[in-house]
């Protein structure tokens, strides 16, 4: 069975292609190339980068890549596992900033409380009750005398106080127009 990386060299060969204008189309290092058509496959190279090469240059050929890149593992005993890599677990993140926005929450949520209690609800830690206490039905009428007799006392009182200060206009009105008479008769002699 032959090598891939010898297959790879005689169809170059075949067509007559140099390594160097290889190397040059397909972006990959002449060095690179010549370890792939001697099978120098050192560890150091990743083989999935590897594989890449190896399949571009086999499409570059003309030949099948699938083939090419299938007879590669299989010379090298690569299975699927090899090539994934484990992925290493991401960093437990720590919790401080769970920390921080739990106070943040609890701090908002405190301060709006204490707002409402202390400026809103003012009026409602002294509530104002009625002051009448449960009446029989029997005192309600006296009740409600009282307070129509209340009432009328207060009209006419309002009422007296009217009649006073009309009386009190018409007085000063009467004193201002003797005292234009005065003046009046007084200028005439004058």
């Amino acid at each position: 069975m032959e090598f891939v990386g010898e297959h790879l060299k005689k169809s170059r060969l075949k067509k007559k292609i140099d390594l160097k204008s290889v190397a040059e189309e397909l972006n990959i290092q002449l060095d690179l190339l010549k370890r792939i058509e001697n099978n120098d496959f050192s560890d150091h190279l990743n083989l999935v980068y590897l594989i890449g090469h190896i399949r571009a240059y086999a499409k570059f050929l003309g030949l099948n890549e699938n083939e090419v890149v299938k007879q590669f593992k299989d010379q090298n005993l690569i299975d699927k596992e090899d090539l994934i890599e484990e992925l290493p677990r991401p960093l437990e993140r720590s919790n401080f900033y769970f920390a921080t926005k739990t106070f943040s929450v609890f701090s908002i949520l405190l301060i709006s409380f204490s707002f409402y209690f202390l400026f809103i609800k003012t009026n409602d830690i002294y509530p104002n009750y009625s002051i009448l206490p449960n009446l029989p039905e029997s005192l309600e009428s006296e009740i409600e005398e009282i307070e129509i007799q209340s009432t009328l006392r207060n009209v006419n009182k309002m009422q007296s106080e009217d009649s006073v200060n009309e009386v009190s206009s018409l007085i000063l009105r009467d004193i201002n127009l003797n005292d234009d008479s005065i003046v009046n008769a007084s200028s005439v002699i004058a």
